[in-house]
């Protein structure tokens, strides 16, 4: 591919750089990619540079006749065979906010259990609340793996998504769903720039500046043997989401990238994402679905998102996204579509970021069609434009109808077949190929938001899914301020959006088999005992405190509360529990020390801390109930900087009694419309709702009255 006057790609405007690539390879769900990746570790000689928003040593590459092999071992392996292998790793430094998720010992086990000549790095050197989400590796910079794939569990699936296939269990033995999504692998000078982009990366997180690797004339390429190719010698487009920091420029090329390839559509865009939120790019899509000559469009999605917290936050935004464009579409041109296999329950689990434009471009990345991805996180994307060569025009129809074809059950030629013949429709691929009992894609069912829902869904957004650093500083500055609207109608919406959220919790854990160790019945039967014991007044803040250093959930702790005292005696435990809790973890920031605590928390929140000092008992109130951090990140940070004890408890006190006083109120309000169902228990559930907005709006405009 050569730059010219005609081309889609422009670096400085939607590229980082146009760099020739040897030769390319898509790699279609987990296991190719692991399977090449594993391959090309295995030749390296110098250095392998991964960066992740999530890695897990435990991961198994390789999974041959019953045998694996584990990341974590591989890189041992390696290190021990190859004196002159280096191993670089620079992961998202906020894991620690997942910790009860997927836990910080695979990071530390990596780092420990493998020669001195890996280093790992935890990257902090986004805003608050923003995340290092590419997904990156580069073997002695010649050889380049990226898109959507981290090297963590529950990624690895064989592209029959099979929902009994036996081989698709984690690194515990647990089963999880079909999963889905794309890397692309590259050679040549493409993979040096992309190792040039690790090494800035590197730089900016540490301060210290890696050598490039030598030059690799006459040495093997660490290619994997026997990769497919899908292109051979030419130029391919890295484009980046990066956030402004501390003075660092905002790059927004992928969102550009995004918005020039959905203007240059003429037959067809082909999306696969894992969310569909981007402000930017469904306006892009709605414009183009009114032209009556507009491109028809597929997107293909998960059925829902997973889990309560990103039904209410991504979820409720997608439903709002799919509302506008079906509002644009009055010719008929969009289909909303999930993957669904014979006998899955949701379908395949759609995590790829791809999309495809005509025979004209193909771009796989680890970027959603999210806000975040458009400005707030760290992104990285590759693509390929055809520019009118048919070699690789083929490249890029190549990928769509492959992946057609696996969604669909059929072959590759098939797809080509029904859009050569139907002059490129990929509607008519979708209605003639379609499934009624086989794999096949389904439309996505997802209801429009009622009116009252959408502004919820939009407030909810600047915490969820903001496109920059400003958009969470903002609510906060807003919360904070001094003049407080008369007839704004926010703090009612927000504090709906809580009550639903809360509903949301207390039905995933009562009607739905989650059943793990975080369960409030879990929590619940820890807490019972304690009961039953004098010890109750004392064991149950000690409960909290140690469950806070683990960090669970608080949330999770107040609801078990509610469950075992009831409302009156709940609420008084619960807000012991979460005073002691955070007087201890405050504690415990002050006994660690500013330089531990910045380094785990990140810069951007030490300033927010500095902020909150300055303003007092009422600021850390407000920071209290419109969180912008983790319960026990924000308790460590106070402590080792500069708030006060005495403001930071009584902030404490004031801030979260609302919330306390709400969840438990209206837990217990619930368990009473489950146990008697009837108008009196809804009453019940509604008044408790009222008495939440009415404590949030009263705290708020406490808070704005007294805000500098």
């Amino acid at each position: 591919m050569h730059e010219n006057e005609n081309s889609l790609i422009r670096e400085g405007r939607n590229a980082w750089r146009l760099s020739p690539a040897e030769r390319l390879a898509f790699l279609v769900d987990g296991e190719s990619y692991f399977d090449a990746l594993a391959r090309s570790l295995r030749q390296a000689r110098h250095n392998i540079l991964i960066a992740a928003w999530e890695i897990d040593d435990r991961v198994a590459l390789t999974r041959q006749g019953g045998e694996v092999q584990r990341l974590g071992d591989l890189l041992a392996d390696c290190l021990r065979q190859c004196p002159t292998l280096r191993v670089y790793v620079l992961a998202w430094d906020f894991a620690m906010l997942y910790a009860v998720e997927r836990g910080l010992q695979p990071l530390f086990r990596l780092r420990f259990s493998t020669p001195r000549r890996l280093r790992l790095h935890l990257d902090s050197r986004h805003p608050v609340g923003a995340s290092h989400h590419q997904k990156l590796v580069v073997v002695d910079g010649r050889v380049a793996f990226l898109g959507g794939l981290d090297l963590t569990r529950n990624r690895w699936d064989r592209s029959e998504h099979r929902p009994d296939d036996p081989d698709r269990v984690n690194d515990e033995g647990a089963r999880y769903p079909p999963f889905h999504d794309v890397q692309v692998a590259v050679e040549g000078d493409a993979a040096r720039a992309l190792g040039e982009h690790f090494r800035e990366r590197w730089q900016d997180a540490t301060g210290a500046r890696l050598s490039p690797p030598p030059d690799p004339s006459g040495e093997p390429t660490p290619w994997p043997d026997g990769l497919a190719l899908d292109a051979e010698d030419l130029k391919v487009a890295l484009a980046r989401t990066r956030p402004p920091l501390d003075g660092r420029d905002e790059v927004r090329e992928i969102e550009k990238l995004h918005l020039d390839s959905i203007a240059a559509a003429r037959r067809s865009i082909y999306v696969e994402n894992q969310y569909l939120s981007s402000v930017s790019v469904v306006q892009a899509l709605g414009e183009r679905l009114a032209d009556p000559r507009g491109p028809e469009v597929v997107l293909v999605v998960p059925r829902r998102c997973p889990g309560w917290l990103e039904q209410q936050t991504m979820g409720l935004l997608r439903r709002q996204r799919l509302q506008e464009l079906r509002a644009a579409d009055p010719g008929g041109r969009l289909r909303v579509v999930y993957p669904d296999v014979p006998g899955g329950e949701d379908g395949v689990y759609v995590h790829s970021k791809v999309m495809i434009v005509d025979d004209l471009l193909a771009r796989v990345g680890s970027a959603n069609l999210s806000n975040r991805s458009m400005g707030f996180d760290t992104e990285l994307d590759l693509a390929v434009e055809s520019q009118g060569q048919e070699r690789l025009a083929r490249c890029v129809a190549g990928l769509r109808n492959r992946l057609l074809a696996e969604h669909l059950g059929a072959s590759p030629e098939s797809v080509e077949r029904v859009i050569h013949e139907s002059n490129g429709s990929l509607i008519a691929v979708l209605d003639r190929l379609g499934s009624a009992d086989g794999r096949t894609l389904r439309p996505v069912d997802d209801p429009p938001l009622p009116p009252e829902m959408r502004d919820i869904a939009e407030t909810g957004r600047d915490l969820a899914d903001p496109e920059s650093p400003e958009q969470p500083e903002r609510l906060l500055t807003e919360f904070l301020s001094r003049d407080v609207p008369r007839a704004s109608r926010s703090p009612w919406l927000k504090a709906a959006a809580v009550a639903a959220a809360i509903a949301a919790l207390v039905g995933l854990w009562r009607f739905t088999p989650v059943g793990d160790w975080l369960a409030p019945e879990r929590l619940a039967s820890f807490i019972e005992t304690l009961r039953a014991t004098p010890l109750a007044p004392l064991g149950v803040p000690a409960l909290y405190t140690v469950a806070s250093i683990l960090f669970v959930p608080i949330t999770l702790l107040i609801v078990a509360t509610a469950l075992v005292f009831g409302p009156l005696s709940g609420t008084a435990y619960a807000l012991t529990g979460v005073l002691a809790a955070s007087a201890a973890t405050f504690g415990l920031g002050r006994l660690l020390g500013r330089d531990v605590v910045r380094r785990a928390s990140g810069r951007r929140l030490n300033e927010l801390s500095r902020k909150i000092a300055r303003q007092g008992i009422l600021a850390v109130a407000a920071v209290r109930f419109v969180p912008v951090a983790p319960f026990t990140l924000v308790n460590l940070v106070a402590g080792a900087s500069h708030v006060r004890f005495r403001d930071f408890l009584l902030g404490t006190g004031i801030g979260v009694t609302p919330g306390v006083l709400g969840i438990v109120l209206l837990e217990a309000s619930l368990e009473e419309l489950i146990r008697r169902p009837g108008p009196g228990g809804v009453l019940a559930v509604v008044g408790v709702a009222a008495v939440l907005v009415v404590l949030f709006a009263l705290l708020r405009r406490f808070g704005g009255a007294s805000g500098s």
